[in-house]
Formats: structure tokens, C-alpha cells, sequence
């Protein structure tokens, strides 16, 4: 007979761990085979473990189609759409990024780390 502590009086031994009748684990330790037998030599009977559920049957996706390689690159790309500013004050309502995007267009490389300034007289002389 095992010598069983308070809180573990009414425990089942399982290889993995003590549990309670309804299958609560209460301390989780590896057990030998012959450690099980003697523990539970006089404790009540554990209903067995509840099986898992089989799990629902997946929906089939639709097939996809093939798509090109371009095709490909521009998902992830975002296109602004800008219409070339006819005055200096549509260039000055710009922001920087529109101002590069505009001088992309134009065959230019602006910097967006110069002052906006700057980057509306450059496009200044690129339109003019």
C-alpha cells in the first residue's frame, strides 16, 4: 500500500500524472507501470476519457487559374495616379512623395530627404 498525500487521496495514477474521477489532471509526473498498479491498487474506477471529436471535413477550394508573372508583381504594387500639375501652386500642394512620384514619371530620381522647396523648384525646371 502507497502512502498518499491529503490532496492526492482520491487521485487516479496514469503514466503521465495523477487525475481526479472526472479526469482533471492534478500534478503531471511520469509514472513506471508498477507505480501505477500499486497507487491504484485501491482507488475507484475512472470512467474512461472522453474521445476527441473527428474533426469536420474541409471545403475544397476552388482551383485557382494560372496567372502571369507580371500579372504577379503588380498585386502588390500601388499605383497613384497624378495628373501633371499646370501651375506652381498645384506643385506646392504636392506632398514629397507625390513630387517623387511625379518625377518618376518625368525619367527623374528625386530625394525625399531634400526640402519639399527644393523638390518643387526641380520639378519646376523638369515640366517647364
Amino acid at each position: 500500500m502507497v502512502n498518499k498525500p491529503g490532496w492526492l487521496a482520491d487521485s487516479i495514477a496514469h503514466p503521465d500524472g495523477y487525475y481526479t474521477v472526472d479526469g482533471e489532471k492534478l500534478k503531471g509526473v511520469m509514472l513506471a507501470p508498477q507505480q501505477v498498479e500499486d497507487w491504484n491498487s485501491d482507488a475507484p474506477e475512472m470512467p474512461p476519457m472522453p474521445e476527441a471529436a473527428a474533426p469536420a471535413p474541409m471545403e475544397t477550394p476552388e482551383p485557382m487559374t494560372a496567372m502571369s508573372t507580371e500579372d504577379a508583381q503588380d498585386l502588390g504594387k500601388v499605383e497613384m495616379l497624378t495628373e501633371a500639375p499646370n501651375d506652381m501652386e498645384e506643385l506646392l500642394s504636392m506632398s514629397k512623395r507625390e513630387l517623387e512620384d511625379l518625377g518618376r514619371e518625368h525619367g527623374v530620381e528625386l530625394d525625399r530627404r531634400e526640402k519639399k522647396s527644393t523638390l518643387v523648384e526641380k520639378m519646376k525646371n523638369i515640366i517647364s
